[in-house]
């Protein structure tokens, strides 16, 4: 139940934002009708998140249109749409198609946002930040990270004879490279 909450508070927060630094700089008589968002989600996400969006959304004479796909459909359906001259205004992006999507000119940036005393770009985790980024420029908002656990073997690991992953982390050493390494030193049967 919490998690549901925050990923549609998440969503409703940069939906906010997004629209607070865009909306307000386009001339009275240019502002649009609608502004679409494409998520994955289902049934069940749609109903909250029209319900913060009739309770949050703070400019009543432009509606809100959600389009949610499931996860496994979003990318295409993504696709789709922009090749069909029909691409959203906001969109979910993960961290295997931001560079992606980036390359192919499908995302802008996103303006003054780390500089905007009301909103605290610094409170993400660098690391999540700087995911959608390109040269210092954001050009996405995070809005989940979901956690990244490794779980070993310390016995195994000790046995033959490496360090263990926590130490060479503490020492800025743990890599993907040293975690294939180590992977293939475990795997040995002689180890």
């Amino acid at each position: 139940m919490k998690r549901g909450l925050l990923k549609w508070f998440s969503v409703l927060m940069a939906l906010i934002l997004v629209s607070a630094m865009i909306l307000p700089a386009i001339a009275e008589g240019d502002k649009p009708e609608k502004l679409t968002i494409l998520m994955w989600g289902g049934v069940e996400d749609q109903t909250k998140y029209d319900a913060a969006i009739a309770k949050y959304w703070p400019y009543p004479d432009i509606a809100v249109e959600t389009i949610l796909v499931p996860n496994a459909d979003f990318a295409q359906k993504m696709l789709t749409m922009i090749a069909t001259d029909s691409a959203p205004d906001v969109f979910w992006v993960n961290d295997s198609w931001f560079y992606k999507w980036y390359n192919d000119g499908y995302m802008v940036p996103l303006g003054d946002l780390m500089e905007d005393a009301e909103y605290n770009y610094a409170d993400f985790a660098p690391k999540q930040a700087q995911s959608y980024q390109v040269d210092g420029i954001a050009y996405s908002i995070p809005f989940s990270s979901p956690p990244e656990v490794l779980f070993y073997n310390k016995t195994l690991v000790e046995k033959a004879g490496l360090e263990t992953p926590n130490d060479l982390y503490a020492k800025g050493e743990w890599t993907t490279d040293k975690m294939y390494e180590y992977a293939l030193k475990l795997a040995d049967p002689d180890n």
